[in-house]
């Protein structure tokens, strides 16, 4: 696995072996240079993906096998010689951001999308603890299609990211600027796994990644020679941070963890996930699905059953456990 520094290319390299992409490029700088009176000092980019296997498991703590696309999110970024931080998007009908670079705060009350590229800024020059930040310009482009469930969003923090590394001369491996990323698009408010910011940041071509956690870690799986995966858009769209759905199903995986821990009287501080329960347990897959069809019912759990079932208060679970943007069932 290449986890290590990523090598900036030369724009014009691209331009034999991927022309679309270099003329795409172009003219993201040509639309900075428009906005902003002069050149991008470099692009960002990060790409979307695909899921093979293991449909929302990585926040139960599972190994999961995903594939980078060729469709992109793209950031064209220059220092100017203020302590402002302007965000514009190539497509006039997506609002601008402006704001100190040093204390713009991130409002999970208010979606929008250039908040996604607050989260890639905020979680690396947290992280590295930086001052004195010299402002930027940002002009975004992408091609992963919004709200498909290809990850547009998070591609988007880790351009981001990506860039605020790149600027500010951190020199961060893939696998830290991967783990930056799946921590902070929590700004936001979603809840995610870590799947997604990996593969784009560990992806190579011509392979799928198999992405295990803690420690997180990827290994190639060479993909059959000459085959193709089609993936079709439904047209229904999905905004995570828009929505309780996509939080719902993650508190429920931890809920699932923490009654399964109660049945079996381990240390609940010590479980976060269900592999954290199957570890504990020293189980196979088989005994752990046995164990969750005797230890969970089907019918839906109330709030105050839950907290029940964890010796806890409603408004303990609420505060310490259910996320602000969690539908209640």
């Amino acid at each position: 696995m290449d986890s290590g520094l990523i090598v900036p290319v030369q724009l014009e390299s691209l331009e034999a072996t991927e022309r679309l992409q270099y003329e795409r490029y172009k003219t993201l700088c040509k639309a900075f240079a428009t906005k902003y009176g002069k050149d991008p000092e470099f692009v960002s980019r990060a790409p979307g993906r695909v899921n093979l296997i293991g449909e929302h498991i990585d926040y139960c703590g599972y190994s999961v096998l995903p594939m980078a696309l060729t469709q992109d999110l793209s950031l064209a970024v220059g220092k100017n010689t203020t302590t402002t931080l302007r965000i514009s998007n190539v497509d006039g009908n997506f609002s601008e951001f402006d704001g100190d670079i040093s204390t713009f705060t991130i409002d999970s009350n208010k979606p929008a999308w250039y908040n996604y590229v607050l989260c890639g800024i905020k979680g690396v020059t947290e992280s590295r603890e930086l001052t004195n930040l010299t402002g930027l310009n940002i002009m975004v482009d992408g091609t992963v299609p919004q709200a498909a469930g290809l990850s547009s969003s998070s591609a988007l923090v880790c351009s981001a990211g990506l860039a605020t590394a790149h600027v500010f001369n951190c020199n961060l491996s893939r696998l830290k600027l991967a783990d930056i990323c799946m921590k902070c698009e929590r700004y936001i408010g979603t809840q995610g796994g870590g799947m997604d910011q990996s593969i784009s940041f560990l992806a190579q071509h011509g392979t799928a990644k198999l992405i295990s956690f803690n420690p997180l870690q990827a290994t190639s799986v060479a993909l059959p020679s000459g085959s193709a995966f089609v993936v079709s858009n439904s047209l229904v769209r999905m905004k995570k941070a828009d929505t309780a759905h996509f939080n719902t199903r993650v508190v429920e995986c931890k809920l699932a963890a923490q009654i399964l821990a109660a049945h079996n009287s381990l240390d609940r501080a010590a479980i976060k996930t269900l592999r954290d329960v199957q570890q504990l347990l020293d189980v196979d897959f088989d005994a752990m699905l046995k164990m969750v069809d005797s230890s969970l019912h089907d019918d839906p759990y109330t709030v105050e059953e839950v907290a029940g079932l964890l010796s806890m208060s409603v408004e303990d679970l609420k505060s310490k456990v259910l996320f602000k943007n969690t539908s209640e069932g």
